[in-house]
This record gives C-alpha cells, structure tokens and sequence, in this order.
C-alpha cells in the first residue's frame, strides 16, 4: 500500500541521489548554463517544467555574465539555470555574494543560500555558510526581464581578505552531460520566489502556510 510516508521517503531518497558526488575523473572545470525563453515578462524566479528542453545548454568558465552573448544571445524575458559542483578545497565559512539584474537564488547542497529576487538593478546580497571539505552541489536560478542582464557569483574562501569571482578554481560540472536544445517559448510552473510559499485551505477554514521542504513542487 502506498502511504503518505511512503511518499515523503520517496522524495527524500530522490533528494539524495540527486547530489550524490561525482568522481573527480567524470568532472571538467566549469559550470552547466541552461536558459529558457519566457513569452511573459517574469516578476520572480520560476522553474521550467521539467519536460523542457533550454533554448541554450551551454559550458562556462566563470560566473560572471553580464552581455545577451554570455546567455545565448536572450536579451530579455528569459530563465536561467547555473548549475556545478563547488569544491571546498578546507573545511570552514565561506562567504558568497550574489550578484543579479534581475532577480537570482544561490543555493547550496539544495538549501538556498542568498535570495535575490524580484526585479530589481543589479543588486548583491551576501550569506556566509559552513562548508565540509569537497564538493557541494550549487545552483543559481536567475530571471531577467528587460534592460542590462547580469549574473554574478563571487566567494571569500576562508582566511581570504577578498572576493573572488566563482570560476574553474572552485567549480566544476560534469565532462560527458548530454546537452540539448531547442527553439521557442517555454512552459514553466507557477510563480515561484524562493520560500515555496502556498496557500491552503480547508473545508471549514482557510489557513496559510508558507513553508513546505524544499524540493517539493507547488502544486494546484
């Protein structure tokens, strides 16, 4: 019998392989950019549904884009996904500063680290976090609207003075990944800024909850 438990274990063993390490022979130095054209002018981070395939799948050195070219040539209305493996090379607090015109989401191992969202100028806010030695699955979401794009994600690694713009020192991203593409607008899912923020209600009395595991899709 399938049971509620059952259901939440499923998601948690899904949650565990998906950051299950690599070996470091299956890893190139880099970062895997996915970007997905929007038909409507994004407000807040979203997901692409997961059976869409990016407009633009490609590998980058450093997380520093700030030009159409540096996202596949999307000027405006567009999702991004930036996804690698961060490589702590000691253990300690490290400090990352995300910086995004429009709205972006750092997260770490699956926990999200500095939010960023909305529209917005090119803005950053900074987190610090405790890392283990080795790697750490990261992801950076990020949307851009219209006007000047910008994504950039730097680290002060401990007992640096700085920081340091997140690049092929530090990330890493899988050799052989299969890479596609395809043209059009995409679908994506409801709005999504970060909190996994829903309404429920009841048959007697609506209640709000605003905070469900991350991972865990909205649905309606």
């Amino acid at each position: 019998m399938f049971t509620k438990h059952a259901a939440f274990t499923s998601v948690l063993l899904a949650a565990a392989s998906a950051f299950a390490q690599p070996g470091a022979a299956e890893l190139r130095p880099g970062f895997t950019l996915r970007v997905y054209q929007s038909e409507w002018t994004p407000e807040f981070v979203i997901e692409p549904l997961a059976d869409q395939v990016p407009n633009v799948d490609v590998l980058r050195d450093s997380m520093n884009l700030s030009e159409p070219a540096d996202f596949g040539g999307l000027e405006s209305n567009f999702v991004a996904s930036a996804t690698g493996w961060f490589n702590a090379k000691t253990a300690g607090t490290y400090a990352f500063r995300l910086c995004s015109d429009d709205g972006a989401l750092l997260s770490i191992d699956g926990k999200i680290l500095v939010r960023n969202d909305g529209v917005h100028p090119t803005w950053c806010p900074q987190a610090d976090v405790e890392l283990s030695e080795g790697l750490h699955a990261l992801r950076v979401r990020m949307f851009e609207a219209v006007g000047g794009e910008v994504l950039k994600l730097e680290v002060k690694v401990p007992g640096a003075t700085e920081f340091a713009v997140v690049d092929g020192r530090w990330i890493s991203t899988e050799k052989d990944a299969a890479r596609a593409v395809a043209p059009g607008f995409k679908k994506f899912t409801s709005h999504f800024d970060g909190h996994r923020a829903v309404l429920v209600f009841s048959k007697t009395a609506g209640f709000r909850h605003d905070s469900i595991p991350e991972g865990i899709a909205l649905v309606r």
